[in-house]
């Protein structure tokens, strides 16, 4: 800018193997600056080559880009001038095993203290939809010739729960009821 403060940053080059970890094609990259070619990113991934570059000091991060909903970890490394290059593994399925072992971890702690099942099964569906960064979820119990009546659910602020009997019905044939071991359990199978 103006005051010769940097506020993005351009590919001057990338290998191939960036355009698979990112989906776009490296040709396409050359060129363009960061906010060009993801619009909306991150400020981190703006201002941590700023700083590397400013301080000439190589810094590590493990970092999501929300956008492809991927994770990265790696280096970025200081050259001369105002260039820099940035070596980076995706690690998105590392980074989700590790969020699901913490979900299970937290869980079974949780566990530990409850002994009433609805809210057991209410705060399965809350780790769940944590893990699996899902919009909503719902349980429900099911008796032969009956239709399935729901338990439980749990659904983001932002996304309304669905009229349920006629998600239901446009499922046909696809509930069964199945016993889970314990009494007045049961389970809502829908084969995809």
């Amino acid at each position: 800018d103006a005051d010769g403060l940097a506020h993005d940053w351009m590919y001057l080059d990338v290998n191939p193997a960036w355009g698979l970890k990112v989906g776009i094609d490296p040709a396409l990259a050359k060129g363009h600056t960061s906010r060009e070619l993801f619009p909306g990113i991150e400020e981190f991934w703006i201002n941590e080559p700023i700083k590397a570059v400013a301080s000439q000091r190589s810094a590590a991060f493990n970092h999501q880009v929300a956008r492809l909903g991927r994770w990265y970890a790696g280096r970025i490394h200081p050259l001369e001038g105002d260039r820099f290059t940035i070596i980076f593994q995706d690690v998105t399925e590392a980074h989700t095993s590790a969020k699901r072992r913490q979900a299970l971890l937290e869980f079974g702690d949780q566990l530990r203290e409850m002994r009433d099942p609805p809210a057991m099964a209410k705060a399965a569906t809350a780790a769940v939809l944590d893990t699996l960064g899902a919009d909503g979820a719902f349980y429900v119990a099911l008796q032969a010739g009956h239709a399935p009546t729901v338990m439980g659910d749990f659904w983001m602020p932002s996304v309304p729960a669905p009229d349920y009997p006629a998600l239901f019905s446009a499922l046909p044939g696809a509930h069964k009821a199945g016993p889970l071991g314990a009494e007045g359990f049961s389970m809502l199978s829908i084969p995809l």
